[in-house]
């Protein structure tokens, strides 16, 4: 606010003065509050005054130390005004009283005509009066037509601003003579003599009813009516009493009371606040009044006792660093005499300018603690979740049961070092295991070494000890000046700086710019443990600020679930028992010093809200001998895979695969890759696709925190599948496999480049380089999908599926009942046995071809016997039988059993699915139903048993009574053994035609 020659007074606008409102709020309350209305007011007010005009010109004592200016300012001649008593003062001639009583005959002669001087009411306020008193003093004189304001000494420097030039504030002193002629006079707060002497020293001689407005009961030498304010603000006292008499009340003097009773109720937010005091500002605030000027004209003060503790506060405060974090932490003690503390709570706040600040006061047994954070990664929450903190305008409020200061500074620190996450470190964010070289090899294979690993950097070591680091930048010039023979060392700078592994990235950054490097090691005991490179550095920090809003579509994020948003997933959508064991995982991972993250699927269907009981966990470093840990603790069944340091765990039904954070080289397209140890970021950037690089931390401090490096929470929001790198399908073409599988399952669409690395790799037929078991088995688990139909249109428009065969060219050659395929395996799993989907789904896959080039294929594929035998099986079926199926006659029930009796129910299905119509359908599932299940229940033996010669008529004897059985003739042992003994001879040779025995 810039200082100078205020501008002259403009006079209030008729139309500013509007009827008084009725009780209750208006219509923009429903919109906004006081601190969030815009500025609607386009009179030149008391506050547009005092804004434009600068501040006063005046101390302490108000406007009656600069006399001479404060009547040039007031429009009137340069002359000393009185005090505000009527008894003279030294240093006033005859010239002052004279100008003091033409005064007094001007301001007499503006009264409203038929007002007499013997009712004459006077309003007087304590020297010093606060905007509170002075406002109050404003609706008094509504109030009270008659009345006039004695001008105090003093006032408070934000209330002289706004009143100075208000046309009802008195510019000089009080006429003696109008002392006289008081009847009634006011006294607004001043309820002991210290407050104004001169004039209660008057009072006494005085023939007037004195009525003291105040909190209390007044303490005067002289007779007075006492009306008790119950509001916590004077001004929204007679604000109510506006209200109820309907009085008039303008924009300016709006808002004045708006900014007095804002003032004093802190916003309506002190200990203090009555109703009386919200109903007051509920009804200012239906007036335009400018709620960015009234914040900039309260001034919200201490009282001397809470002055007292704000001193004390700031004398204990000390620093502390916990968790790398600036903590500052306060504790004093108080005899119980300041009520509210949240005033001192925010101007101590406002004075140390803490990062993380955390005060305590202290008063008999107990202790009241304000805590407050202004970092979003250091929430304080957590920390003191046993006191069940409460939340109170950005302050975290509780009390603990002591009393004594040193004790409460004890535990609040030992509470922040249990509860205060550790600031990021370069060992959470550091790739661990980092290629390195001897210092004696060459440039030629140091070289020859990050074009085969795609490297930027190595580590140079001697003895396993660390040297320093050469970048590939070295290397080249190394190479330009044809130096290929010479030994690294020689090139290896020794000015990098080393870290270690518990330096906050904060430090991390800083060394980057004041070394210029993009690339530090992480040193242990002489040891490189890991590298950092300004990609890891980026993503660990945070923006200090948000970003313009014009380059926000540049740089578009989405949101990240919270970890209390995941836990809220995870008991919804997945079994109770997954969250326990996790947690109990990851309790262990801490107390072996291990870090433990779930990745892959499980947490991709997690945030779709899809169930997995697949989990997948990488630890960083080797993970056998934590998984031979957990494995105890747990008491599950364990299996190793040495070869790729992995294992998997079986408990309550859950498969857990255990594996080391790794990375992956590719010595040429489509072979299986080189695999070493690495950090969590360079795990993740082996896999797939984006959607399939999200990982859950799941130690306890950091429990379910999502850890997104490549967007793919993004790209789940957004339902596209997009690869890491654009050599992802030519490295391992597999991934086209799931590229489509992937689509199909969750209806994705492959992102742009996604889609362009797709194409180029069909058109290099990177797929025609993977084995045939390797295109079965994707192709496989690409039928095994929930919808197979949508993923077999995909390979045939995307060509992949002549991979397997060049004469599968049109998807329009399978039958278009192949969507049914699921759905009919769920129905005859009713029937308890177990169905071969894969056979069956191959069975329609294979139908266009001969059946050479499908049992080759299945050949190729190394197809186990048993579903070999069932494919090839449907196959040979499919050509006849449904001709030889539709011929047979509608009641001809043995004719269908013998036809369908002894073929697999994937062989059924099968035909249902891809060959037969509605009407074979129907006769089938007839069969199915119905006749499946007839046996006879005489077998050989027992026909031997009975005295029936052994020989091919046997077959015909049970030939009889099966079909009998289907007919219903038969429908008993019994009937049987006597069928046969009835008519065996009929069917006995001609050599034995004895009957078999009675």
């Amino acid at each position: 606010m810039t200082r100078g020659r205020p501008r002259p007074t403009k006079p209030s606008r008729p139309g500013a003065v509007r009827p008084a409102r009725p009780p209750g709020p208006g219509p923009a309350d429903h919109k906004a509050g006081l601190a969030g209305r815009a500025d609607r007011t386009g009179g030149a007010g008391p506050i547009d005054q005092a804004r434009r005009a600068g501040p006063a010109a005046q101390n302490d004592r108000g406007p009656a130390l600069d006399p001479a200016r404060q009547a040039d300012r007031a429009g009137q001649p340069s002359q000393a005004p009185a005090p505000a008593t009527a008894i003279p003062a030294g240093g006033h001639g005859d010239a002052a009283r004279a100008t003091s009583s033409a005064r007094a005959l001007a301001s007499r002669a503006t009264e409203p005509r038929g007002a007499a001087t013997d009712g004459l009411e006077l309003v007087a306020l304590p020297h010093g009066a606060d905007l509170d008193l002075v406002a109050a003093a404003r609706c008094l004189l509504l109030l009270r037509p008659r009345a006039r304001l004695i001008r105090p000494s003093r006032l408070a420097s934000n209330a002289w601003s706004l009143v100075r030039r208000a046309p009802w504030y008195p510019t000089g002193p009080l006429d003696p003579a109008l002392w006289e002629q008081a009847r009634v006079i006011h006294l607004l707060g001043l309820t002991q003599a210290p407050q104004s002497p001169e004039l209660v020293g008057r009072l006494p001689r005085l023939a007037a009813e004195v009525i003291c407005y105040a909190h209390a009961p007044p303490m005067l030498p002289v007779a007075a009516r006492s009306v008790l304010v119950k509001a916590c603000s004077y001004t929204a006292h007679f604000v109510n009493e506006l209200r109820r008499q309907a009085g008039a009340l303008s924009d300016e003097d709006a808002a004045l009371l708006t900014t007095a009773v804002t003032e004093r109720t802190w916003c309506g937010l002190a200990h203090r606040v009555t109703p009386l005091d919200l109903d007051a500002l509920q009804y200012l605030r239906t007036f335009p009044v400018p709620a960015k000027q009234v914040g900039n004209l309260v001034c919200l003060g201490l009282r001397e006792g809470q002055r007292g503790l704000l001193n004390d506060l700031l004398s204990q405060a000390t620093d502390e660093t916990v968790g790398h974090w600036p903590v500052m932490v306060t504790v004093a003690r108080t005899i119980g005499n300041v009520q509210d503390l949240l005033p001192v709570m925010d101007a101590l706040w406002s004075r140390l300018d803490a990062h993380l600040l955390v005060a305590a006061v202290s008063y008999g047994s107990r202790s009241r603690v304000f805590a407050r954070s202004r970092l979003v990664e250091a929430p304080l929450g957590p920390c003191f979740r046993a006191w069940n903190p409460q939340e109170s305008e950005r302050w975290l409020t509780f009390q603990v049961p002591h009393g004594e200061p040193a004790a409460v500074r004890d535990l609040l620190l030992g509470a922040l070092r249990a509860g205060l996450r550790p600031d990021t470190t370069a060992r959470e964010i550091m790739a661990v295991s980092p290629r390195s070289i001897p210092a004696s090899e060459t440039v030629e294979n140091a070289h020859d070494m990050m074009l085969r690993f795609n490297l930027m950097s190595l580590v140079v070591t001697r003895d396993d000890r660390y040297v320093g680091l050469i970048t590939r930048r070295d290397i080249d010039r190394a190479v330009q000046m044809d130096l290929w023979g010479d030994p690294i060392e020689s090139f290896v700078p020794r000015t990098t700086p080393e870290v270690r592994p518990d330096m906050p990235v904060r430090v991390l950054r800083q060394l980057m710019l004041r070394h210029n490097v993009t690339r530090l090691p992480v040193v242990e005991d002489g040891v490189c443990v890991g590298l950092i490179t300004a990609r890891e550095l980026l993503r660990a920090m945070r923006d200090p600020l948000p970003l313009p809003r014009e380059f926000l579509p540049l740089v578009q994020t989405t949101d990240l679930p919270t970890p209390a948003a995941i836990e809220g997933l995870l008991r919804r959508v997945m079994p109770e028992r997954v969250l326990p064991l996790l947690q109990k995982i990851g309790a262990k991972a801490a107390a072996l010093g291990r870090q433990a993250f779930l990745v892959g699927g499980f947490v991709r269907d997690l945030l779709l809200e899809r169930a997995c009981l697949d989990l997948d966990i990488v630890l960083i470093g080797d993970a056998l001998p934590f998984v031979e840990a957990v494995q105890a603790e747990l008491g599950a069944e364990l299996c190793h895979f040495e070869q790729f340091r992995t294992a998997r765990l079986a408990v309550d039904g859950l498969k857990i695969d255990f594996s080391s954070a790794r990375i992956e080289h590719y010595e040429q397209p489509a072979a299986l890759p080189a695999v070493e140890l690495s950090g969590l970021s360079n795990d993740l950037f082996r896999r797939d696709f984006t959607i399939n690089a999200l990982a859950l931390d799941i130690l306890p401090e950091r429990f379910l925190h999502l850890r997104d490096f490549f967007g793919g929470y993004r790209d789940l929001c957004d339902r596209q599948i997009r690869i890491l790198h654009s050599f992802s399908f030519l490295e391992d073409p597999t991934r086209l496999f799931r590229a489509l599988r992937f689509a199909s399952r969750f209806r994705f669409t492959l992102e742009a480049d996604t889609q362009r690395a797709f194409d180029l790799a069909v058109q290099r037929g990177a797929v025609t380089k993977l084995s045939p078991k390797r295109i079965g088995a994707e192709i496989g688990r690409c039928l095994l999908e929930e919808a197979p139909h949508r993923v077999l249109r995909r390979l045939f428009e995307t060509g992949l599926i002549r991979a397997l065969h060049p004469g599968l060219r049109g998807y329009e050659q399978l039958p278009v009942r192949f969507r049914l395929v699921p759905g009919m395996v769920r129905r005859f799993a009713a029937l308890g046995e177990p169905i071969d989907l894969e056979a069956i789904h191959w069975t329609g896959l294979l139908l266009p071809l001969s059946l050479g080039d499908a049992d080759r294929i299945l050949r190729d594929l190394h197809f186990p016997a048993r579903r070999r035998h069932l494919v090839m099986e449907a196959l040979r079926l499919m050509p006849h039988l449904p001709g030889r199926l539709a011929r047979l006659a509608p009641d001809d029930d043995v004719g269908l059993h013998s036809l369908l009796h002894g073929l697999a129910l994937e062989t059924l299905i099968s035909l249902i699915a891809f060959s037969l119509d509605k009407g074979g359908a129907r006769r089938v599932l007839d069969f199915l139903g119905r006749l499946r299940g007839i046996r006879s229940e005489l077998t050989g033996k027992d026909l031997l048993a009975m005295g029936i010669p052994p020989g091919p008529h046997m077959r015909t004897i049970l030939a009889d009574l099966l079909a009998r059985r289907i007919r219903g003739e038969l429908t008993s042992r019994k009937d049987e053994e006597t069928h046969v003994r009835q008519t065996a001879h009929l069917h006995l040779p001609p050599s034995g035609s004895q009957r078999p025995a009675s």
